[in-house]
């Protein structure tokens, strides 16, 4: 086993891929232990439904995790997040959050992880990052080993489709938990846990006819989007809403005033703010990713690493709809600051969820389009929101993509206010406009 690990990170980092590889060696033996220990974990975490703040913590340490496979509006989702994170993530809360994670380091007896994964512990798990109808749900009843991850999965789930998990019952699911953990019994397919996976498989079709939205109802404010005395964008959340918010970025769009469209541009983690005082102001500095040829490039976050930041671009390449993946150093651990460089194209997730399982690299002479989502703003318009491609630029050893100034005219820009669950609240768009040194704003 160690052998195949070392010998497919070796091939990775010929071929320059080591920094998103990831392999280990599990000791199957050590896994019912493992499960027994996550599960007493995971009883502890399902049982915050009382503690709403305790809660809103975990998932939003849980959301923070490493995870694997995409996970970004362009690349879609996988949702597969590693255990070791989740476990972490209610260290402080779960009394069996240690053993669980001792556990877990028991069974993964061997493992490389290049650097955008250097904390991962060697197993991941799925949980509902952004719920797709019931589908997934249902799949992960049939294979899930511990049934109080399950009902967290499930009260996630829940929270997703209905807004947060105020009105959640969990009385009769815990009235379901009759499993013996003594021995082997739980991995017989006559236990209790099986028939319990069973009893509740038609209790997971609430989410027959959700999609995730750009509407979250758990966001309120004290004070409303607009422009602060200084002129900043900003607002402050309500303090009863401020635990259901995972994290915030800022949309930005090139705006059509003649046409009424906007081109979303992609997302910005420049927003600065306060949980505490529930506080948040735009930081955004008007650079972009774009081309050697001057095309912008829609760029969704992918992950945070440490000294800079993964970007998923959509393309066409060669004609086929994929990914470009691109590293961005916004300090000097890695490469100089504001360096660009380009990782692989990945062709993200399938329709059956599977993410492809390598990327590959760019060839001289291949030919790169840009794609877009393009906003109607129009209420009025019969067209519909879509995507539509750029022009094409071919693609030669001296390629790089630029971290530049955004080129004069007029854009929108907005928050985007992402809550635990998965949903997000689109705030009003501002509308700058950019002519030389000079940027002014207003509302739109």
């Amino acid at each position: 086993g160690k052998v195949i690990v070392d010998s497919f990170y070796a091939d990775c980092k010929q071929i320059n891929k080591e920094s998103s590889a990831t392999l280990s060696v599990t000791d199957l033996s050590k896994i019912d232990k493992f499960i027994e220990a996550f599960n007493a974990y995971s009883k502890d975490i399902y049982e915050l439904t009382e503690s709403g703040a305790d809660f809103s913590g975990v998932a939003r340490k849980i959301n923070e995790s490493d995870n694997f496979g995409g996970n970004t509006k362009s690349a879609g989702y996988t949702n597969m997040v590693d255990i070791g994170g989740i476990i972490g993530a209610g260290s402080e809360i779960s009394s069996n959050a240690d053993a669980a994670l001792k556990a877990l380091e028991d069974s993964v007896i061997y493992k490389k992880n290049g650097k955008n994964h250097s904390g991962a512990s060697g197993l991941s798990v799925y949980y509902p990052l952004c719920v797709s109808g019931s589908q997934e749900l249902g799949l992960f009843k049939d294979i899930a080993l511990s049934p109080y991850y399950l009902g967290l999965v499930d009260k996630v789930a829940y929270g997703a489709v209905n807004g947060g998990i105020e009105d959640y019952d969990n009385t009769g699911i815990l009235g379901m938990f009759s499993n013996d953990w003594s021995g082997d019994n739980y991995t017989e397919s006559d236990s209790g846990m099986l028939e319990y996976i069973m009893e509740v498989t038609s209790n997971w079709d609430f989410a027959d006819d959700y999609a995730p939205g750009s509407s979250s109802a758990n966001i309120t404010f004290d004070v409303e989007p607009g422009f602060d005395e200084d002129g900043f964008y900003s607002f402050t959340l309500s303090q009863d809403c401020v635990d259901d918010v995972d994290h915030i970025e800022g949309g930005v769009y090139l705006y059509s005033e003649e046409d009424l469209f906007a081109i979303e541009l992609g997302s910005s983690g420049e927003v600065y703010g306060n949980f505490d005082t529930g506080e948040f102001i735009d930081g955004f500095g008007r650079f972009w990713f774009s081309l050697p040829d001057g095309q912008f490039l829609a760029a969704y976050l992918q992950e945070n690493c440490d000294g800079y930041d993964i970007y998923t671009s959509p393309i066409l390449l060669n004609g086929e709809e994929t990914n470009l993946r691109f590293a961005y150093y916004y300090d000097d651990h890695s490469g100089d600051p504001g360096e660009v460089e380009i990782i692989d194209v990945w062709d993200g997730i399938d329709e059956n969820g599977c993410a492809a399982r390598s990327g590959r690299e760019l060839e001289k002479g291949d030919i790169i389009t840009p794609r877009y989502y393009l906003c109607v703003l129009d209420p009025d318009s019969d067209v519909e929101d879509m995507f539509f491609e750029g022009d094409e630029y071919k693609y030669s050893s001296k390629t790089k993509i630029a971290f530049t100034e955004l080129d004069d005219g007029d854009y929108l820009y907005c928050f985007y206010i992402c809550d635990i669950f998965g949903n997000y609240e689109t705030t009003d768009y501002v509308k700058f406009t950019i002519d030389g040194d000079d940027i002014s704003y207003d509302m739109y």
